[in-house]
């Protein structure tokens, strides 16, 4: 789904240019005269979430909520259309862009929420609260910000969240009926994870127990329920995916909720199977070929790493400096 986002909208039905692509418009509303935005900077912004019609006026979210994001100006970040508006802002000021609904049901892969009507607007207005020409100030920035307002912002997620799981209690029972006479038949012990996943503790592992703030690091094979199927893995070299998986439990609905639910009840060097209700994998649609919709599935998982969403982020940071100081000295060498 496109990112659709915004702050205030102040005087926004007028002064509109084309931007490149995507049938949005944009307009900048200048801030203090800060420095101009440059492909490659990390930019620190609020952004709020508007729809408008003669019907609506509905805020979909706001980041003063939760805080600050930060993302690179490059391409695969900041979408095709938004980022002619960006070439020509600078820090302080505020972007705000429009798309007609009547686009935005036009726009290739996008998925429209019920309230959306002809002819109203979707508005994205960033407000540019800072720049950084190193990736690394950024990064101890955003730790910064994680510090402060983690807690807050992942229990706001977390309301969100248990509002659309509990929106599918009737599948998740059904499943749940399923998957308890399969345990049951095969005298496999579980407990269960909050929202209704089905844990099988095999080594309950001697570290950390998971939280909130922290990255899981899991290797892991997937299967389904009814056929055994193995349809990923990163042990299994066919599957051409060697890396550890990381999985930053902060970042709800980053992966599927079955996941989550399971590994907050697990700790580091844990080894467990854990069987997920459909509604809390892959859900209505599935991931045909492989997963049918409706379907429950199986992943057998080993926890190797547990560390700090913080100390992650430090670790990152660490590594791009001395990434980046390497490239200044070959590009010292070369003049």
């Amino acid at each position: 789904m496109v990112i659709i986002c915004v702050v205030t909208l102040t005087a926004c039905n007028s002064d509109f240019k084309k931007a490149d692509n995507g049938g949005y418009e944009y307009k900048i509303i200048p801030g203090k005269g800060g420095k101009q935005l440059v492909y490659g900077n990390s930019i620190e912004f609020h952004l709020k979430q508007i729809y408008k019609n003669r019907e609506l006026d509905t805020v979909w979210g706001d980041t003063r909520d939760y805080m600050p994001r930060i993302l690179t100006m490059d391409s695969g970040n900041i979408p095709p259309a938004f980022l002619n508006a960006f070439r020509n802002a600078a820090n302080g000021d505020s972007i705000v862009l429009r798309l007609p609904t009547d686009s935005a049901y036009k726009l290739p892969g996008q998925e429209m929420l019920s309230f959306l009507k002809p002819g109203g607007y979707i508005y994205t207005t960033i407000k540019i609260i800072n720049v950084f020409e190193e990736k690394y100030q950024a990064d101890s920035v955003s730790r910064a910000e994680l510090r402060a307002n983690g807690l807050k912002m992942y229990n706001k997620q977390l309301v969100e969240f248990e509002e659309k799981i509990a929106r599918n209690k009737t599948q998740i029972e059904a499943d749940s009926k399923v998957i308890s006479a399969w345990l049951d038949r095969n005298n496999i012990k579980y407990i269960k994870g909050k929202w209704g996943t089905f844990i099988a503790v095999h080594e309950e592992g001697t570290g950390k127990k998971i939280a909130f703030n922290d990255v899981a690091g899991v290797y892991y094979t997937g299967k389904t329920l009814d056929s055994g199927k193995v349809f990923n893995s990163n042990l299994d070299p066919k599957f051409n995916n060697p890396d550890m998986y990381e999985v930053t439990m902060s970042r709800l609905g980053a992966v599927m909720p079955g996941w989550t639910d399971a590994l907050m009840e697990l700790r580091e060097g844990a080894k467990a199977t854990i069987y997920i209700p459909s509604s809390l994998a892959y859900g209505t649609k599935g991931f045909l070929p492989q997963i049918k919709p409706n379907a429950n599935i199986v992943f057998d998982i080993e926890v190797r790493k547990v560390i700090t969403e913080d100390r992650a982020l430090e670790i990152v940071s660490e590594n791009r400096r001395k990434y980046e100081d390497g490239q200044k000295k070959i590009d010292t060498l070369k003049k």
